[in-house]
């Protein structure tokens, strides 16, 4: 019983002061602020208009292809119309940015395929049940296979802006 109350009053002799520097590890101490702190000082650099309209038109015609197996595979896993839309608008925006690289013939295929995303836009704006999904689908395949036969970057490389 001795050697128990022994053991026990050192037990508590250890705990109540060795963990006050175990405790002292784990407080937080305020930081010294430090008034002199590095500020950059950004100028912003001017880059040149790089690539030749055949680079131009050749990323957004790969952009172009790309948003439009993107709304395909929307409209066959039945998407939302917002979705939708927001991808007809993508496929509209980069219509508008080949058009001004393009001339002659090919400027005119262009403008047609343009008004057929604008056709398309205007039908998805009606009500789901108005309008004939299977149709549309089929519109939009149609669209992207006119546009690879005839506006391919290998194909109007005559017809670019110089």
């Amino acid at each position: 019983m001795k050697k128990m109350m022994v053991s026990l009053l050192i037990v508590c002799l250890f705990f109540s002061t060795g963990c006050e520097p175990l405790r002292k590890k784990f407080v937080r101490k305020k930081k010294a602020k430090d008034n002199s702190q590095f500020v950059p000082i950004l100028e912003p650099l001017e880059y040149p208009e790089g690539g030749s309209a055949q680079a131009k038109y050749q990323h957004h015609y790969m952009l172009w292809t790309i948003w439009q197996r993107e709304l395909s595979t929307v409209l066959i896993d039945g998407g939302t119309d917002k979705k939708i839309q927001d991808l007809l608008e993508r496929l509209r925006t980069h219509f508008e940015q080949m058009e001004p690289l393009l001339t002659g013939e090919k400027h005119a295929l262009l403008v047609a395929r343009q008004n057929d995303v604008i056709n398309l836009q205007e039908a998805f704006a009606k009500p789901a049940a108005v309008r004939n999904q299977d149709v549309l689908k089929k519109k939009v395949v149609l669209l992207g296979k006119h546009v690879r036969m005839e506006l391919q970057p290998e194909m109007v490389k005559e017809s670019l802006t110089p």
